[in-house]
């Protein structure tokens, strides 16, 4: 192979890339099966649904009284409420072992079953115990303190893409769920390799003119914070035969190579002389500050990263480049980043007095070209809920008012996915739109979307006309689609209903009246769905009596089931 002429010209970043997915693009090695204890920080090789619902059953997130509402509906400090104590139901004991009736209350502890019959729990410091009565000083809504079941995750229910790294988190949803083995992409092999005479081993005598290592064991330290392993295979001198040798006995055995040093034009830098020998140069020099002498090759179809010998250049190549490169080849669908900068796109309001670590929705926005974060709820119970998030938003202490939409804040990346979005109603139009236009589909509802499209947020909504009404910001109005809306109920439905219930972003929400109205003998008790699948799910798993879903999303349903009602919407695709 002939020598090429070197730093004639600076390749940039983006050609870089470019040029590697050409001649060495990171692929997955191969797949294996790993249990979950041994599964932190590998990434998926599939995708993983919930075997159960969890909360599997309705629990108490606080010691207290489980309740009737309609009994203490005007309990206050003043006017306190006599009820008769039923007994205890503990943690562990099954939920029908005891009820409450009219003018009862069982005790229970946080994660204890919700005795039937309740649909409400009093803090146990707003109550009072006498005897065989139970004086309660203040009232309960619906559901309060109460962990609805499926509330967290619904069986059946999409936990985690092919392509998402493992954390500690990951690990204990999936112990929380029951699962234990999981498919994994293989690791990559990696070999660390430092170049120069002048290094010497750390702990060995420092003559003149010799400096210490310490890019291979910055190097393994970063690889091993980031989920991989490496090998030091040492020190090589300035000798072009022995890092030939290495270099090739290394490509026979590890799956990628970095180099330490040597990566420069100059008469003593051999790196790109060897390199060229037994390979493929496909990059020397970037334009990167610091990081200009780095090399990228091919030897024998491996990859091969010269990086500079200056500390802190080794250490910017490997964040920029190296870490990417290496969390694709590992299967990764993320880049690893550690920082940046967003826009808040709705408020967010911490706890007062305490830091708070607000979960949010990230993505790259192309009318402003500025990352986008939208805070969404969670409780602190739910462990895949503060999954969804695509990173993290610090409130401190001292922040008490709500931060405004527009403020820029620091977020904490969890996972980044330079794509747009499509927000709206959850939807094959939404999927379809966002799978040709290659976005990111987000189902918060037509309200959410609205207030996202009019201040520029998103590019492109799918929201319900019958909900959203006029529209600022000079619409376009691309596609209509007409959609059924089904009303579904199980049978032999007892006096208390349990009813899956979205919030009023959500267009289906403006069917629960017709349920109210519907079902007004009965007790009704609501039960949170985000989305339509979601409500088919719970549905499945008995675990709400009624379902709103679209037509789309009867087929998720499998348990016998009639048809109450149906109507229809009009769904509307709209860009700017």
């Amino acid at each position: 192979m002939k020598r090429q002429q070197l730093f004639i010209r600076l390749t940039s970043l983006e050609e870089a890339w470019k040029l590697v997915w050409e001649h060495i693009p990171p692929k997955p090695l191969g797949v294996e099966e790993a249990f979950i204890e041994d599964a932190f920080n590998r990434v998926l090789a599939e995708d993983i649904y919930s075997p159960i619902s969890y909360p599997p059953y309705p629990r108490s997130i606080v010691d207290g009284y489980a309740v009737r509402i309609d009994d203490v509906r005007n309990a206050w400090e003043d006017r306190p409420v006599e009820l008769l104590f039923k007994g205890e139901l503990r943690i562990g004991e099954p939920p029908g072992k005891i009820s409450v009736g009219e003018g009862e209350a069982v005790y229970v502890d946080t994660g204890s079953p919700i005795p039937d019959g309740a649909d409400a729990v009093v803090p146990v410091e707003y109550t009072a115990r006498r005897e065989e009565k139970v004086v309660v000083y203040r009232s309960v809504a619906l559901g309060e303190n109460i962990a609805w079941p499926g509330s967290d995750v619904v069986r059946g229910e999409l936990l985690f893409r092919r392509g998402e790294r493992l954390s500690a988190y990951h690990i204990a949803v999936l112990a929380n769920v029951g699962i234990r083995r999981v498919k994994v992409f293989s690791k990559p092999r990696i070999a660390i390799i430092s170049t120069g005479d002048e290094l010497v081993e750390p702990g060995s005598i420092l003559e003149p003119g010799k400096v210490y290592d310490s890019n291979s064991f910055s190097l393994k330290a970063m690889l091993e914070r980031d989920g991989f392993k490496a090998d030091r295979l040492g020190i090589v001198g300035d000798r072009e035969e022995e890092l030939r040798r290495i270099v090739e006995e290394a490509v026979e055995k590890y799956d990628i190579i970095l180099l330490s040093g040597g990566t420069s034009a100059g008469v003593g830098d051999i790196v790109y002389r060897v390199l060229g020998k037994i390979g493929e140069l496909i990059v020397h020099g970037l334009k990167l500050k610091p990081g200009k002498p780095t090399i990228i090759a091919r030897v024998k179809d491996k990859p091969v990263f010269g990086l500079p010998g200056n500390p802190g250049s080794a250490r910017n190549v490997y964040e920029i480049l190296v870490k990417p490169y290496l969390y694709r080849m590992e299967g990764s669908e993320t880049s690893g980043v550690a920082e940046l900068e967003a826009i808040l796109a709705l408020p967010a309001q911490g706890a007062r007095g305490r830091r708070t670590y607000q979960p949010v929705f990230l993505y790259w926005n192309t009318i402003l070209n500025e990352w986008i974060a939208v805070p969404y709820e969670y409780e602190s119970y739910m462990i895949k809920r503060v999954l969804e998030a695509d990173g993290i938003l610090v409130i401190s202490e001292e922040e008490y008012a709500p931060i405004k939409p527009g403020t820029r804040r620091k977020i904490i990346p969890l996972k980044l996915v330079k794509k747009d979005v499509i927000v709206g109603e959850e939807s094959s139009l939404l999927v379809e739109k966002a799978r040709e236009e290659n976005k990111r589909p987000l189902p918060l509802g037509s309200l959410t979307a609205k207030i996202l499209f009019e201040n520029n947020y998103v590019s492109s909504i799918v929201v319900s006309h019958d909900i959203v009404g006029e529209l600022g910001g000079n619409p376009k109005i691309v596609e209509e689609k007409n959609r059924k809306i089904l009303i579904v109920a199980g049978e032999n439905l007892k006096k208390t209903i349990r009813v899956a219930w979205y919030s009023q972003a959500t267009s289906l929400s403006k069917l629960q009246n017709i349920i109210i109205e519907e079902y007004r003998e009965h007790r009704i008790i609501r039960v949170k769905s985000k989305t339509p699948s979601q409500a088919a799910l719970l549905f499945n798993d008995n675990q709400v009596d009624i379902a709103i879903v679209p037509e789309e999303y009867y087929g998720l349903i499998e348990r016998k089931n009639k048809i109450i009602h149906t109507e229809t919407e009009k769904l509307l695709y709209i860009t700017r």
